[in-house]
């Protein structure tokens, strides 16, 4: 489970220790939690801050945005960024259309698949084909139970309760990388 974090983490080896921990332990789970879990209290403010959130992370955590850190390149989103943020539009404001129009008949549906989708974003740029898919999220398969752990805390404690686990589920792979 920890060697697929500490690989993430350890590519941003050349950041200073500070930047490091602001970046994964800080930034990251704030961007990630608001945009997967916000919307788990369902209505149309949460979702669109969601998609906001989630349109900033993808900017300043894309692999090819990540040197722009210090913005001396312009942003290319890769075509994996477009179609994942193609998915999740449709993801989050077809969810809240649907509970207008049903009810929450389809919440437990929503819940899995945000997690799901959390794993996904996560190893989105390794995807070759849809086998390939499978695959990666068997591989990947932390990030699911991650996603839906998170889920739980947000729904039962709130969401800083989800972004403070997620800040310091992403601490210890950085602890790791640094000593090592």
């Amino acid at each position: 489970i920890w060697f697929t974090i500490y690989q993430h983490v350890g590519k941003f080896n050349e950041f200073p220790i500070v930047i490091k921990f602001l970046l994964a332990c800080i930034l990251a789970p704030i961007l990630e939690e608001v945009s997967f879990r916000l919307n788990l209290v369902p209505n149309w403010r949460n979702g669109f801050i969601a998609l906001l959130f989630f349109l900033i992370k993808i900017l300043f955590f894309s692999s090819t945005a990540f040197d722009n850190l210090y913005f001396q390149h312009t942003i290319k989103i890769t075509i994996v960024d477009f179609y994942f943020i193609l998915i999740l539009v449709f993801f989050q404001l077809g969810y809240l259309f649907l509970i207008k129009v049903s009810g929450k008949r389809y919440y437990v549906i929503y819940f899995y698949l945000s997690a799901l989708l959390f794993a996904i974003m996560h190893f989105r740029h390794e995807i070759c084909n849809i086998s390939g898919l499978f695959i990666l999220l068997l591989y990947n398969l932390h990030h699911v139970i991650f996603g839906l752990g998170m889920g739980f805390l947000r729904l039962q404690f709130g969401l800083t309760a989800s972004i403070f686990a997620h800040g310091l589920n992403n601490t210890f792979p950085l602890m790791f990388s640094i000593i090592l």
